[in-house]
């Protein structure tokens, strides 16, 4: 996490929150989720069903580890950062998406 420079939580829910952050080397505004649950190694995080889900739909996201004691460990996941709420958005098209949008 010393990569990033936590700005704004921009959400949270039962498992996770999620910050607006910047990446201290490039500039680049991300979204850092931060998942509630602990794991002991950093590899348990590859079972979980949102990241085998990212893996299948061959998203680039970046997932990383942080030792916050010495035995549990905190994930957080890197995202490209969207403004706005994707649920808003969504309803306010008039025509639904077409399936090279959903892909992308």
């Amino acid at each position: 996490m010393e990569k990033y420079h936590l700005l704004d939580q921009v959400g949270a829910g039962a498992f996770g929150r999620v910050w607006k952050a910047i990446n201290k080397h490039s500039g680049e505004v991300v979204a850092v989720k931060m998942l509630k649950e602990k794991f002991h190694y950093s590899w348990e995080c590859l079972n979980l069903e949102e990241i085998k889900s990212l893996r299948i739909l061959n998203i680039g996201i970046s997932c990383h580890s942080r030792k916050s004691s010495e035995k549990e460990t905190t994930l957080y996941s890197v995202f490209e950062f969207m403004e706005g709420n994707l649920l808003q958005l969504m309803r306010s098209r008039v025509e639904p998406f077409s399936e090279n949008e959903v892909r992308r």
